[in-house]
């Protein structure tokens, strides 16, 4: 929304002395673009009243297991809370005993 009114380097000068640490302009921008587009998409325009977040899209990879997925997060995270470490050997191990049961 300030980039929206201030342009892109005023809002990068804003946020470095508020956050006290550099934003790159391109997020800056990004961010400016997402926030337009949700004003777009609301019904009768608005003045952004309604904008609260931008939020940002799902990270990481897909999931690969399909149902079973919830199994092995489920059965990992009983061993971690148990103390285990988790590396990525046992998680391909639990993988393996939930697609086999």
């Amino acid at each position: 929304k300030f980039a929206l009114k201030h342009g892109n380097s005023a809002a990068m000068k804003h946020f470095h002395a508020e956050l006290g640490h550099e934003i790159p302009e391109s997020t800056i921008r990004g961010m400016k673009d997402k926030y337009q587009l949700m004003l777009e998409r609301q019904t009768g325009g608005g003045g952004g009243e309604g904008v609260v977040s931008v939020g940002c899209g799902p990270r990481g990879r897909p999931t690969s297991l399909g149902h079973y997925d919830n199994m092995v997060q489920q059965a990992v995270r009983k061993l971690h809370d148990k103390g285990e470490k988790i590396p990525s050997f046992v998680v391909i191990a639990v993988a393996k005993q939930v697609i086999r049961a």
